[in-house]
């Protein structure tokens, strides 16, 4: 029975996961699979998935439920992810082809976090909404195409090769970040 809900479930997770990152491995066709260094912009970029995470834990959790084990937790849980996405992002960003400042905060804050969430946790929104009623699977369902499509225009943008505008904007940034 088991079978009927995870083969689904998997092969949609499979396909959203691949949507999201596709970009990033067709444009590293030839080089080796290696982490890139950590910069200033990966450690600033955590800051948004764990601002986010915790901002929705707390609107989803009564006052009268935050207990401190309950909050450690939550920390814990938000600190894993957070790096986990930022290993994910730094893992991503070798292939890209020039580090521009703002396309690795875009990596590291926004599409290895969310591309993470987005392919665990489709069914859960699912299942979240269906919860309230039927009525609002569709929607829902609309909502995270969304969610995917955005966060694959994201990968595409953040894979281009950069323009002449980009370098001196990325030169004048790095430059900033060095005094």
């Amino acid at each position: 029975m088991l079978e009927i809900f995870a083969f689904p479930y998997f092969v949609v997770s499979g396909v959203i996961g691949w949507l999201i990152f596709k970009p990033f491995f067709r444009s590293a066709e030839f080089e080796p699979l290696s982490p890139a260094k950590v910069t200033i912009a990966d450690l600033m970029a955590i800051s948004f998935p764990s601002g986010v995470l915790f901002a929705f834990t707390a609107w989803l959790m009564p006052p009268a439920m935050r207990s401190p084990f309950l909050q450690v937790m939550v920390l814990t849980f938000a600190m894993l992810f957070a790096v986990t996405s930022l290993w994910v992002g730094v893992l991503l960003a070798p292939r890209m082809f020039h580090h521009a400042f703002a396309k690795r905060m875009i990596l590291v804050g926004v599409i290895s976090p969310f591309g993470i969430l987005l392919m665990i946790g489709w069914v859960g929104l699912l299942i979240w909404s269906g919860s309230y009623s039927i009525l609002y699977l569709a929607p829902v369902s609309v909502a995270i195409a969304a969610m995917v499509a955005a966060l694959r225009l994201l990968s595409v943008w953040v894979c281009q090769r950069p323009s002449l505008r980009e370098n001196v904007i990325s030169n004048e940034v790095g430059t900033l970040l060095k005094r």
